[in-house]
């Protein structure tokens, strides 16, 4: 969202929206303006902010892990229990 800092790209997305607004027509059920509003928003950001990807930050992720995870919350679970039964 660094473009937001930029001031023209500010104007140009508030220009996208008010646009854009205009070709909708309004709706008498909220619901319908709500998703005509959030059209807006969204087709004008992607027009001008270029909202990037979200980037998958866990590519080391996989089966070992999950796995690995598994053991350790099985051998907490067994500690716990140990614990309850002294009690």
């Amino acid at each position: 969202m660094d473009n937001l800092l930029n001031p023209l790209i500010v104007k140009q997305y508030r220009q996208k929206i008010y646009e854009k607004s205009l070709q909708k027509r309004q709706q008498v059920d909220i619901n319908q303006e709500w998703e005509n509003m959030k059209s807006v928003i969204l087709e004008s950001a992607k027009e001008t902010i270029k909202i990037r990807e979200k980037n998958i930050r866990n590519e080391w992720w996989d089966e070992e892990c999950k796995a690995a995870i598994s053991r350790k919350n099985n051998a907490r679970r067994k500690c716990l229990q140990k614990e309850l039964e002294q009690i």
